[in-house]
């Protein structure tokens, strides 16, 4: 069991890397595009299958893949989440700002703190790294 899980840890981060590359790769991403490899990059990262979640919302998807890794039904999330700091930040934030992070240093651009508070969605990460990309492409 221990193969399997690792086994397909292995593969989330493979995929999640080979998107990234594909973005890298194809410097006049048009937005549809872009906005696929995100979603593929972000269940990947999330450990998620497309089939468990038809959500765009970065928090339902965090919460659904917490769910998952603790074998617990999403909407009892908020009584169990022990990992809550002194500032409030709870695992599914936690997991979104993770998330974030990584796509920072993988795609090597910034989100500056304002944006990553507007990314509630896909869509808006979508626009966000496809504006961080084109600036970065134009330097």
């Amino acid at each position: 069991m221990a193969n399997t899980i690792k086994s397909k840890l292995l593969q989330a981060k493979a995929q999640a890397t080979r998107e990234l590359e594909q973005i890298l790769l194809q410097p006049q991403l048009e937005t549809q595009q872009l906005y696929s490899h995100l979603k593929t990059y972000t269940f990947a990262r999330l450990f998620l299958e497309p089939a468990e979640s038809d959500s765009n919302d970065l928090l339902e998807l965090a919460r659904a893949s917490l769910a998952k890794t603790l074998k617990v039904a999403p909407q009892d999330l908020d009584s169990l989440d022990l990992s809550q700091t002194c500032t409030g930040t709870s695992s599914v934030i936690s997991k979104k700002v993770l998330l974030l992070i990584s796509l920072e240093q993988g795609l090597h651009i910034t989100i500056s703190p304002q944006q990553s508070a507007t990314i509630k969605t896909l869509s808006d990460l979508t626009k966000v790294v496809k504006q961080q990309l084109d600036h970065q492409r134009h330097d």
